[in-house]
């Protein structure tokens, strides 16, 4: 029995008419991880529903999440009834909630190192019809500048695989044999092949393999941990390096967020948010110690 990234590989292979390349490229496909891919629909105005943009949903008597009196910009929320039930995530028990709405709120993009930024990761334990849509505050964080105002859309988690794009994954994916270029020419052609053609209507992923290019945001979760201010690689001694390789495969890519144009928003230079959890929280359900990390050229 195929498992579930295979099916889908196969399934994009067909789709793609590559299978004709033969067995021996494409190597770094045992790399492959399935995930979620998630595609911008047009807004049906459903509370509860995915969404990227707009107001959130939150349940009643919950205010819009604030930091020192002032109201944080949200970006998506996902319905985590819909999600659990897409086949990329049911092949085997998913680890996420059966209810309730998971969303993301921001701060502040402060770059000035890893782990820039602080975001705002907030589980609502509740069933939809407990829901409601909820205005902005007045007075609302200075991001909002950027980052206010964008137009709402659904999100729908499309079955998909996932490559590595960085780290031990993509190393050992290029120690085959295989051309980089051909491993990134297949990341483009699956990413359009799930959102169907539609480029812009790429809206971000759940799980797969880490998200991060130009740093290492998984090494960056595992110092937030413990307590410990994140810091690039090559500033790291043995010590703490050997940590980080010990505790790597603990950690859970849970949720990236991509900047979006039809949606209105670029965050810094077309960058993306990635969000990630501790196996052991995501078994707890515990969404509070979830670590998210910017990345932008």
């Amino acid at each position: 029995m195929l498992t579930l990234h295979e099916r889908a590989l196969t399934e994009l292979f067909q789709r793609a008419d590559m299978e004709g390349r033969g067995e021996s490229s494409f190597k770094w496909l045992r790399e492959a991880r399935a995930c979620a891919r998630l595609r911008l629909k047009p807004s049906s105005g459903r509370v509860g529903a995915s969404r990227f943009g707009g107001e959130p949903d939150l349940p009643a008597g919950v205010p819009w999440p604030s930091v020192d009196g002032e109201g944080l910009v949200f970006l998506q929320q996902l319905n985590l009834a819909e999600i659990r039930g897409h086949e990329a995530l049911s092949e085997s028990p998913s680890p996420l909630p059966g209810r309730g709405l998971l969303s993301m709120f921001l701060r502040h993009d402060d770059m000035a190192g890893p782990g820039g930024g602080e975001f705002h990761l907030l589980y609502h334990d509740a069933p939809v019809k407990e829901f409601r849509r909820v205005s902005a505050p007045e007075k609302m964080v200075p991001s909002a500048e950027d980052y206010g105002g964008a137009k709402p859309f659904d999100l729908e988690a499309v079955w998909a695989v996932d490559l590595p794009m960085s780290g031990p994954g993509f190393e050992h994916a290029i120690e085959e044999g295989d051309d980089e270029f051909d491993l990134w020419d297949f990341r483009r052609l699956e990413r359009d092949l799930a959102c169907y053609g539609d480029r812009e209507a790429y809206g971000g992923s759940l799980f797969g393999h880490p998200y991060g290019v130009q740093s290492d945001q998984v090494a960056s979760a595992v110092q937030v941990r413990r307590g410990l201010s994140p810091k690039y690689l090559h500033q790291l001694d043995d010590e703490l390096r050997t940590l980080i390789k010990a505790e790597r495969e603990d950690w859970v890519p849970l949720w990236l967020i991509e900047s979006n144009f039809r949606v209105g928003l670029s965050f810094w230079d077309a960058g993306s948010f990635g969000t990630y959890i501790h196996r052991d929280d995501l078994s707890a359900q515990d969404f509070a110690r979830a670590y998210t990390e910017l990345e932008s050229s």
